[in-house]
């Protein structure tokens, strides 16, 4: 206990271990070894002397030379390769060298990518590549169905461009044929049990397609058949705007109350702030108004036409609006409704609206005129001529007087900068003085009509003013200026 000495901080704890000492001892007291043998630890080999080495050795001694041998390859590792040795000289084999336990060549792979134990390779190599995957029979199935879509849609196409055509037989001929598809393609999901992956949207297109072909074909019968069986599925959340076309189908037929009732239910069905559903709406209110109208209930048709005019007024309503209130009798809602009338957009589409550097003037030659230009004009024209039929009606109605009626329909198109319908009203105040045979008052008017600028009046207006004045001087025996009048409209 007296000799414990305990372990100081600078003392070192592993001091002596890496000792040498011992392994130089041993080489140089069996420096008759040419080299000892080198292999695996723990497998010892035959050794061979030096030439001039002893034939025999004491146990000591050779305890000895096997310590130094153990101790060498300890150094060189684990990996040092064996090499075969005669004479005390290695000797190079062609053998492939041997690898420690550890590495996968004892397994049968290389570096060079051909690895694999050979029974593995012989037997990959006679098999060749592998079989491509098989698609499971659920795949197919799915697979059909789509194929099954795609045809139906062919089908719907096929049936609208020959209703397009005006072939309203064969657009419907093709339309049973794609609802005969339809059906298979359900009864197809139903024996598969794919129920949940119907395609509604395109059931509700195969039914409604051949609802329209059926109402082409005049078969309303059938029509509103089915349209009653697509309204009724609970599964098409649109559906019930289609009842618009069954009240179509009935104002066709004239039974105007049934038209009006289902208007009315697709009217509930449409809210005003969704996309589109305030324009929808007033065209609906429109169709309401002109049932009332046929059936001679002004009073219903002059609230659904004033709640048209108030959110997207058009010529038309403005016309079955001033209609109405003609049939009603009531003068100053007439020169009102006409107001709102002549102040109707489509009563001022004009090049401008369309592109400000197009005109028909400076058109280029050899190119048509564009489609949208044409449909604007065309809409322009209607609605021109919307309002004149409306001032020629209600002219003598508007004020006491029948004059004083086209005075102040005249004025009230001057202000809306309609002029050419001002002329031509001018034009019919002429032809109410011949009427009444005051040919001096026609005459006086016809003059001052066509003495006007060409920036005030159309050309058109003053040719037929030119006209009336030669017919009216002849009628007064005034052969000299019918001839000028009638000179004239050359020159216009």
């Amino acid at each position: 206990m007296s000799s414990f000495k305990p372990i100081q901080e600078d003392d070192d704890i592993y001091e002596g271990f890496n000792n040498d000492t011992f392994g130089l001892q041993m080489q140089q007291q069996y420096s008759q070894f040419d080299q000892p043998v080198s292999g695996s630890f723990g497998k010892a080999g035959p050794t061979a002397f030096a030439a001039g080495g002893a034939a025999g050795m004491s146990v000591a001694s050779s305890s000895a030379a096997m310590a130094a041998a153990l101790l060498n390859q300890q150094r060189q590792g684990t990996a040092q390769r064996r090499m075969p040795t005669q004479g005390g000289r290695s000797v190079a084999s062609d053998a492939p060298s041997e690898r420690p336990m550890t590495s996968v060549r004892g397994a049968g792979y290389t570096s060079s990518g051909k690895g694999g134990p050979a029974p593995l390779r012989d037997a990959n190599a006679a098999s060749g590549p592998a079989p491509p995957l098989v698609a499971s029979d659920e795949a197919s199935l799915e697979q059909q169905a789509r194929e099954f879509e795609k045809k139906l849609n062919s089908l719907i196409e096929e049936s609208a461009k020959l209703n397009a055509a005006g072939k309203f037989a064969a657009a419907l001929d093709k339309a049973k044929e794609a609802e005969k598809k339809e059906k298979a393609l359900r009864k197809h999901r139903e024996h598969n049990h794919s129920e949940d992956q119907a395609n509604m949207d395109l059931q509700f297109s195969v039914e409604l397609n051949k609802a329209v072909q059926q109402e082409a074909c005049e078969m309303y019968a059938e029509a509103i058949k089915t349209y009653s069986e697509i309204v009724k599925n609970k599964n098409y959340a649109t559906a019930n705007r289609l009842r618009v076309n069954m009240g179509n189908i009935y104002f066709k037929q004239a039974k105007y109350p049934s038209a009006i009732k289902m208007y009315r239910m697709a009217l509930d069905q449409i809210k005003p702030g969704l996309g589109g559903g305030q324009q929808v709406r007033a065209k609906i209110m429109r169709n309401i108004g002109i049932s009332f109208l046929k059936i001679g209930q002004y009073t219903e048709a002059v609230r659904a036409f004033e709640e048209v005019m108030k959110t997207h007024g058009d010529s038309v309503t403005g016309l079955n609006l001033v209609v109405c209130y003609f049939a009603l009798g009531e003068s100053d809602a007439m020169r009102e409704s006409f107001i709102k009338l002549i102040h109707c957009p489509d009563a001022h589409q004009n090049d401008d609206d369309l592109d400000e550097e197009f005109s028909l003037d400076d058109k280029p030659v050899g190119k048509e005129e564009d489609e949208l230009h044409v449909a604007l004009k065309t809409k322009r024209s209607q609605a021109r001529r919307i309002i004149m039929r409306a001032a020629k009606l209600i002219a003598p109605k508007v004020a006491q007087d029948v004059v004083q009626g086209y005075e102040f329909l005249i004025e009230q198109l001057r202000a809306a900068q309609l002029m050419d319908i001002a002329g031509e009203m001018e034009v019919s105040k002429a032809v109410h003085y011949l009427k009444c045979k005051e040919l001096e008052k026609a005459r006086e008017t016809l003059r001052e009509l066509e003495k006007r600028e060409e920036k005030e009046q159309d050309p058109a207006t003053r040719s037929r003013a030119a006209t009336n004045l030669a017919f009216v001087s002849l009628l007064l025996d005034d052969i000299k200026g019918a001839t000028e009048y009638a000179t004239s409209l050359f020159l216009h």
